[in-house]
């Protein structure tokens, strides 16, 4: 039978399982991503470093990560500040970084075992 479980991953799988979702992820032209990126900034306003991650994880899965997992997270999330959604300049300015973070979240434990 096909072998639903961990034990199929093993480095090689695993490297190119996250490459694949980096790569996919890493089209801000694609309707899912353009999909994420409005309903992060659907309010219109400001997103914090919290809810970016919050929100991002939220949106992907739901997908519940370890404290480890959500640290690092939160870690470049600060690292980029609030984003804005206050004007399509602005919404095009804070694109790339909800890409890095969704990439992020790909690249993740949890997520390739989910």
């Amino acid at each position: 039978g096909w072998h639903t479980g961990k034990e199929w991953i093993d480095g090689g799988t695993l490297n190119e399982r996250i490459n694949f979702a980096v790569n996919e992820i890493g089209d801000a032209g694609k309707p899912g991503i353009q999909d994420i990126i409005n309903r992060l900034g659907a309010h219109g306003g400001s997103v914090s470093p919290e809810e970016f991650t919050d929100k991002a994880l939220d949106l992907v899965g739901p997908l519940p990560v370890d404290d480890k997992t959500h640290a690092a997270l939160m870690e470049y999330a600060e690292s980029v500040g609030s984003l804005d959604f206050s004007s399509d300049e602005a919404r095009e300015e804070a694109t790339p970084r909800v890409i890095h973070m969704l990439q992020m979240i790909a690249a993740t434990r949890e997520f390739q075992f989910a």
